[in-house]
C-alpha cells in the first residue's frame, strides 16, 4: 500500500466531477436528440415509430459495443485522452449531420459513429470520478455525475423546441445542437483536466493517498485480495448480478424515452402542451434523485451499495404499477408518479457505478467499468425497437409499461444478491 500523502481529499476533485458531468451529459443529450426531434423527423422523412427508433438504436449499439474497448483504451492512453477522443468523434459526426443529414441510411451511419463516443466517455468518466474521490464519497460523486443523464435529455428537448422554432431544417438543428456544444466542452476538458498520476505521480486513486481510507473498513478495502484480472472478475457471482441490474437500469432509462410520449398522449389522454411539461420534469428529477442515492449509500449505509439498489428498484416497480391504476385522474398525478419512477431509476446510478471500482483491483477497474457498461447497455439497445414494434402492433404503450415493471422486480432480486 502506498504511504499516505494527503491529509484530506483535494478540492480539485470537484472540478473533475464537473467536467466529467459535462462530457457524459453531452453524450446523453446526443442520444436524446432523436426522440426530441422525433416528430419533425417523422414528418419530414415519413417514418413510423419503428423506423424512427433506429435513430436511437444505432447510437446505442455502438455505445454498448465500444464500452469494452473504451475500458482498454483508458489503460493505454488514460482517461483524459480517452474522453477527448470521444468528444472529437461526436463533434465530427454531428457537424456532418448538420450539413448532410436527411438521408435515412446515412443518418443511421452518423448516429452509429456518435455512439462510439459514448462507449469511450462512459467508462472513462465513471472510472475517473470514482478514482478522484474517497471511497465513502464515491456514491455521492457518481450520483451527481450520472444525474446529468436526465439533464441531457431535458436540454435536448428544450433545444429542439428552440432551434426548430427558428425555422432550421431538423437535421441542421439536431446536428448543430450537438456539434457546437461538443466543441465548447472539448476545449474546456483539454485545458483544465489533469490525470491523478500527473498530479500525484505513482498514484492510481485518491483513496490510496488518504490515511482514513486505510483505517476505514480495512478488510473490505484490501484491494490485494480482490480480482486482478477480468477472468477472475467474471468468475464472481456479484459481477453477473451487477450485469443484470445494469441491463435493467439501461432498459428502463432508455425505455422511458421510447414509450413515454405515446403513453401520455394516447393511453392517458394528456394534451401535447402538458406532455412537454411532464416529460421535462420527469427527466429533470435525476439531478436530485441520483445524488440522493449516493447519499443513502455513502452516509446512511456507510459505503454499502446493495440496500440503495433494492430501495430504488422497488420504488420503480411499485410506481409504474400505480400509473395505469390512478394515473388517469390528472396530469399532475401522472407527473408525480413518473418523477418517482424515473427518479428511482436514477437513484441507483451513483452506488451502482461505484461497485466496479470496489470489486476489482485498481489497475483493472476501468476495464471492469467498460465491460459492465457494455453488458448494461445491451438493455438500451433492445428496448427501443422492441417497444416501438409493440406500440406499432398494439396501438398502446401499456404493454411496455408492464414489461418495465417486470424488469424492476428482477433488478430488485439481483440487487439483493450483489450484497456489496
Amino acid at each position: 500500500m502506498k504511504a499516505a500523502k494527503l491529509s484530506k481529499a483535494p478540492a480539485y476533485r470537484w472540478w473533475i466531477l464537473v467536467m466529467n458531468m459535462l462530457a457524459y451529459g453531452y453524450f446523453f443529450m446526443t442520444i436524446q436528440t432523436a426522440a426530441a426531434f422525433g416528430t419533425a423527423i417523422q414528418e419530414a422523412m415519413g417514418l413510423n415509430a419503428t423506423m424512427l427508433s433506429f435513430y436511437t438504436t444505432a447510437t446505442m449499439i455502438s455505445f454498448a459495443l465500444l464500452a469494452g474497448p473504451g475500458g482498454k483504451l483508458i489503460a493505454k492512453v488514460g482517461t483524459k485522452k480517452t474522453i477527448l477522443i470521444a468528444l472529437a468523434i461526436d463533434v465530427a459526426a454531428s457537424a456532418v449531420f448538420a450539413v448532410a443529414g436527411g438521408n435515412y441510411v446515412s443518418d443511421l451511419v452518423l448516429r452509429f459513429i456518435q455512439g462510439i463516443s459514448g462507449g469511450f466517455i462512459g467508462a472513462a468518466a465513471v472510472n475517473s470520478t470514482a478514482m478522484w474521490f474517497p471511497v465513502r464519497q464515491r456514491g455521492i460523486a457518481g450520483g451527481i455525475l450520472l444525474g446529468v443523464l436526465g439533464i441531457g435529455f431535458t436540454l435536448a428537448t428544450l433545444g429542439a423546441q428552440a432551434l426548430l422554432g427558428w425555422g432550421l431544417p431538423w437535421y441542421t438543428a439536431m446536428g448543430g445542437l450537438t456539434a457546437v456544444s461538443g466543441v465548447v466542452i472539448f476545449v474546456l476538458y483539454l485545458l483544465t483536466v489533469r490525470e491523478i498520476g500527473t498530479v500525484y505521480p505513482g498514484a492510481m486513486s485518491i483513496a490510496e493517498l488518504l490515511p482514513e481510507e486505510a483505517a476505514a473498513d480495512a478488510p473490505a478495502r484490501d484491494t490485494s485480495q480482490l480480482p486482478g484480472t477480468m477472468a477472475e472478475v467474471r468468475r464472481n457471482g456479484k459481477y453477473w448480478a451487477c450485469a443484470v441490474v445494469g441491463f435493467g437500469n439501461a432498459f428502463l432509462v432508455y425505455g422511458f424515452g421510447t414509450f413515454l410520449m405515446f403513453l401520455l398522449m394516447n393511453d392517458l389522454g394528456i394534451t401535447s402542451d402538458l406532455v412537454t411539461m411532464v416529460i421535462s420534469s420527469t427527466f429533470f428529477i435525476t439531478i436530485v434523485a441520483a445524488p440522493l442515492g449516493g447519499i443513502l449509500s455513502d452516509n446512511v449505509f456507510k459505503g454499502s451499495r446493495y440496500q440503495t439498489l433494492m430501495i430504488a428498484t422497488g420504488i420503480t416497480a411499485v410506481t409504474l404499477v400505480l400509473i395505469p391504476i390512478i394515473g388517469n385522474a390528472s396530469a399532475i398525478i401522472v407527473a408525480v408518479l413518473l418523477m418517482l419512477a424515473y427518479g428511482s431509476v436514477s437513484m441507483i446510478l451513483g452506488p451502482f457505478w461505484a461497485i466496479p471500482n470496489e470489486i476489482t483491483q485498481p489497475q483493472i477497474a476501468g476495464q471492469c467499468t467498460g465491460e459492465l457498461t457494455m453488458l448494461s447497455n445491451i438493455g438500451g439497445i433492445v428496448v427501443a425497437p422492441v417497444f416501438a414494434a409493440l406500440i406499432d402492433s398494439t396501438g398502446t404503450a401499456l404493454i411496455c409499461l408492464g414489461i418495465c415493471v417486470a424488469v424492476g422486480v428482477i433488478s430488485f432480486l439481483c440487487a439483493r444478491f450483489i450484497h456489496q
